[in-house]
């Protein structure tokens, strides 16, 4: 919705570092999501504040025939629906945004701002009749520094679950550094893992990573114009003993040119696009992916009326 942008105004707190989750966000965004097979999104504003979503998928979908090696892709039919309050604290808040599916699938989030400093999330997931996933996270902003608590998946009376924690710290108006800690009990085994990140930023540039038991994550965001914008991203995995490379790109010329195209390709042999243009009252969505090294392909077509 129009309303759900950023709100412009004063920063309230010009030196906090901001949380490690939102690093990798804006490297995420220039990777494309490509569509497999057809897609009709109808967007509905209702108020200026609430909007409803319908999406119709016919290709691939989690209900369909379950392919060996294959991933499951969107359900046939989403309803989703968007409540935001006012501007305040830097952002829209509290946020209420639900989805159901086809197969009576529930996802729900809340994000709600309790004061200026602390911000708390709920996300509930559920897959038919079955409980899936249950969060819960507590954020704190400090004058220079951020701290965050999740809980995933809590139960009090068996003392199951995952709780994790991290902290960071804005050393110099360039340089942010941080560290997390994690315990994860299942099935009463007791795992525990520690990590540290740590970022630097430049005038139009970001450079990011994380090391953790697990295995390692760095990133790199650099803006060239205003239209254009690339990143590399890096991960490494000592359980799986995988490691994986991907560049990616956007150019968005909404403004001026009425559309916006992402594109990748990483070094298990992948190459996608995703081409969006604007022509009112619809947005043409065109997607395509392959990979050289195995000769699979998919290509979609997509549409969002509103």
């Amino acid at each position: 919705m129009e309303s759900g942008g950023k709100p412009e105004q004063t920063v309230l707190f010009p030196n906090n570092p901001g949380f490690q989750d939102d690093w990798s966000r804006k490297l995420k965004d220039l990777f494309p999501v490509p569509l497999d097979g057809a897609r009709v999104v109808l967007n509905r504003v209702l108020a200026s504040r609430f909007q409803m979503a319908h999406t119709v998928n016919m290709g691939d979908s989690g209900s369909a025939g379950a392919v060996p090696g294959a991933t499951a892709g969107p359900p046939p039919y989403s309803f989703q629906a968007t409540c935001v309050g006012k501007a305040e604290h830097e952002e829209l808040t509290p946020v209420f945004m639900a989805e159901i599916d086809n197969t009576g699938s529930l996802n729900g989030q809340i994000i709600k701002y309790l004061n200026s400093r602390v911000r708390c999330k709920a996300v509930l997931q559920t897959q038919k009749s079955k409980w899936a996933m249950s969060q819960a996270a507590l954020d704190y902003k400090g004058n220079s520094y951020s701290a965050s608590l999740v809980a995933i998946n809590p139960d009090l009376l068996a003392c199951t679950g995952v709780l994790s924690s991290s902290f960071l710290k804005r050393i110099t108006p360039k340089v942010d550094i941080g560290s997390d800690f994690t315990m994860h009990n299942a099935q009463g085994q007791l795992k525990t893992s520690m990590g540290v990140h740590g970022k630097y930023s430049g005038v139009n540039w970001e450079i990011f990573g994380n090391v953790n038991n697990a295995g390692f994550q760095t990133g790199y965001y650099h803006e060239c114009s205003k239209t254009t914008t690339v990143g590399v991203e890096w991960e490494c995995s000592s359980v799986q003993g995988e490691s994986s490379v991907a560049l990616g790109y956007k150019i968005d010329m909404t403004e001026s040119g009425n559309f916006c195209l992402r594109g990748s390709i990483d070094s298990n042999g992948t190459l996608s696009a995703v081409y969006d243009k604007k022509m009112h009252p619809f947005t043409l969505t065109l997607s395509g992916s392959m990979n050289h090294r195995r000769g699979l392909s998919k290509f979609g077509l997509g549409f969002t009326i509103g």
